[in-house]
């Protein structure tokens, strides 16, 4: 399985393979359609937040979008490389990248994308997008975070990435991206244009970060296995761990929250899942 993504409900989830399937699933009803994207791997599958459509995209260039019954709606073939990601910015718009160093963005039901963004000079490897400030925001191998005006298609801001540090996320609440520099984390304002602060406390590469819910809240897992999460009222930790018995547990590859910002789950890179009860401590930061 090479990617995998939930609908908003909980109820249902899709998972893409590197032979070309495609499978959604209900966690009620178990596997409910098979679909076949086309030929190669599937490296990403979204499902639309509206839950009326599914898209894929792969190393075969294409990009399909499905409905909830498992039938085909449209294809696109418009990119020259692989597709490494895709992102939902309504319930019938959504942007892609890939190797060829673009972003498109589509609309379902016209055949070509309706604005091509340009400016990166390596592979697109993730763009995220922000509903509150209409703005995309994406990495690329040329070692620079981006963030662009979806309806203009202009660059708003750049930033130089370490690629060692390559992660990044848009805070629920709107306007404000943290990305990964090295052994700190960066806050920045996309409306003021301002650096809101530096998370300083890791003493290794942050490989993964991820906001709570409500936006509260920032967890970053490093290279040596640290966990942290940040308050954004204080910038202060308030949470941390790090096993200190042996054997190590490698680096934090992924982080996230449970849908109400009660657990945190990661992975490392020695196959281990954590799960972390934040219930508590949150739950007493918020009544502060």
């Amino acid at each position: 399985m090479l990617s995998f993504d939930w609908s908003l409900d909980g109820d249902r989830f899709v998972t893409g393979y590197s032979d070309g399937r495609v499978c959604l699933w209900s966690n009620s009803q178990g596997a409910q359609h098979r679909l076949n994207h086309t030929n190669g791997p599937v490296n990403v599958v979204k499902i639309c937040p509206n839950s009326d459509y599914i898209i894929t995209g792969g190393n075969d260039r294409s990009i399909n979008v499905w409905n909830m019954d498992g039938t085909i709606n449209t294809s696109f073939k418009s990119h020259d490389a692989t597709i490494n990601d895709l992102e939902w910015i309504s319930g019938e718009e959504f942007a892609s990248g890939g190797n060829d160093e673009n972003i498109h963005i589509y609309k379902i039901g016209v055949p070509e994308p309706i604005r091509i963004i340009s400016g990166h000079s390596g592979s697109i490897l993730s763009i995220k997008y922000d509903r509150n400030s209409n703005q995309l925001a994406s990495l690329a191998e040329d070692e620079t975070l981006r963030t662009w005006s979806v309806f203009g298609a202009t660059q708003r801001y750049g930033f130089k990435i370490a690629p060692q540090s390559a992660c990044f996320s848009w805070n629920p609440k709107g306007f404000f991206l943290a990305y990964a520099s090295q052994q700190a984390v960066k806050y920045f304002d996309t409306n003021s244009g301002d650096f809101e602060c530096e998370l300083k406390g890791h003493h290794a590469v942050v490989r993964s970060l991820a906001f709570s819910p409500d936006g509260a809240f920032l967890a970053t897992g490093d290279a040596r296995g640290t966990i942290f999460v940040w308050c954004l009222r204080t910038f202060e930790i308030v949470v941390g761990f790090q096993r200190e018995i042996q054997p190590a547990i490698g680096a934090i590859t992924k982080i996230d929250w449970n849908f109400d910002g009660t657990i945190i789950a990661a992975t490392t890179s020695t196959g281990l899942s954590i799960l972390l009860d934040v219930s508590n401590f949150v739950g007493n930061m918020m009544l502060h």
